[in-house]
């Protein structure tokens, strides 16, 4: 399987309610009918639990999207569905920045009650990756991240991540941002509520 992720930026002139009421209804309405789709999350971003550098990323979603191929991501770009996904995405979106995911970490490890995504960026990404994964024992996994697409009319990250984590913790924030000082120029830390639409 093959993956992408997309960082969501909401219109400033909708409730949070009403963006994840427009995002986990019409618009995954439309996204389920991608063509080769395997799985699909909407992690909806609750709060910022730290940050550090110059990382002024502008979250308020996390898409991770898999498909069943490369050959099935790139025709799901090409389809009809990213057609009717992009005239939908003014409707509640302001900015999105789509980058492609390359697996490099997994572990089922302690569990932890809530979800936390890192985004960040490392000069190193496969080192960084490399010491939260060996630092850590609780479930994580992490990708490397490049530039996919952005829209004309939105928004995008000038700088985007080079690397995401998403992990599984109770309290270990802190213990987090330690280590993730060590290994990445900039980071921020995501608490975020999962939808699983696929």
């Amino acid at each position: 399987m093959v993956k992408r992720i997309t960082l969501l930026r909401q219109r400033p002139d909708m409730s949070r309610e009403a963006f994840g009421q427009h995002w986990a209804g019409p618009h995954a309405d439309i996204a389920i009918h991608f063509p080769a789709l395997a799985a699909y999350n909407q992690n909806r971003v609750d709060r910022s639990l730290w940050k550090f550098g110059p990382s002024g990323l502008q979250v308020d979603g996390i898409v991770e999207l898999w498909f069943e191929s490369e050959q099935g991501m790139r025709d799901a770009g090409q389809s009809d569905v990213t057609r009717q996904l992009i005239e939908d995405e003014p409707r509640f979106l302001s900015g999105i920045t789509g980058l492609m995911a390359t697996e490099r970490e997994k572990r089922q490890g302690m569990a932890g009650a809530r979800k936390v995504f890192l985004l960040g960026h490392a000069d190193d990404p496969l080192s960084a990756l490399s010491s939260l994964f060996n630092g850590t024992s609780f479930s994580l996994a992490g990708d490397t991240l490049a530039p996919s697409f952005t829209r004309e009319a939105l928004w995008n990250e000038p700088t985007p991540p080079n690397v995401a984590i998403a992990m599984w913790i109770d309290n270990e924030a802190d213990s987090i941002r330690k280590l993730a000082q060590s290994v990445f120029t900039s980071a921020e830390l995501y608490e975020v509520d999962t939808l699983t639409i696929v």
